[in-house]
């Protein structure tokens, strides 16, 4: 589907919109429009945002209305449900995900504790550990206290 020479899409317009529903929900600026008008069109852009790669992926305007009749917005929790959309339309920029379940706690994810001896303890990891590199030439770098999978950066709640 996604070849090496496709372009790829740091912030698409699926984002935008979410994070404009997100921001109207919250009561974070001035936003025009409603938080269902953005979580709808992030919904529609998210669902067809595929099809300039392969046209088989091609998602009509009436299957995207029959899903949102299906799943139409604040039928739950507004912030988990443009959480959640905006964590699959992200597929393919699994790190930019990840960042938005830890800014957001959505979707509610479920630890893997089968093995909770492993190095993050059966939690999911709040970070990435520093490069070898980083470690080795920066002389500010505190081992002990903040290079592991568990331990979170400031804006996560953590004072790093």
């Amino acid at each position: 589907m996604l070849d090496d020479n496709d372009p790829y899409m740091i912030m698409n317009h699926a984002e935008v919109e979410f994070l404009m529903a997100e921001a109207i929900q919250r009561g974070i600026g001035s936003v025009p429009g409603t938080a269902q008008e953005h979580y709808n069109a992030g919904v529609k852009s998210a669902m067809q945002m595929f099809t300039p790669y392969d046209a088989s992926l091609t998602v009509s305007d009436e299957q995207v209305s029959n899903y949102l009749a299906t799943y139409p917005y604040a039928s739950r929790d507004p912030l988990e449900m443009i959480g959640e959309q905006m964590w699959v339309s992200k597929f393919f920029n699994w790190w930019e995900a990840w960042n938005d379940w830890r800014r957001t706690g959505y979707p509610v994810l479920v630890a893997f504790t089968s093995n909770e001896s492993n190095e993050t303890g059966g939690q999911i990891p709040r970070r990435l550990r520093y490069p070898a590199g980083e470690v080795a030439s920066n002389p500010n770098f505190d081992q002990g206290n903040f290079d592991n999978y568990t331990s979170r950066v400031w804006w996560d709640g953590g004072t790093e």
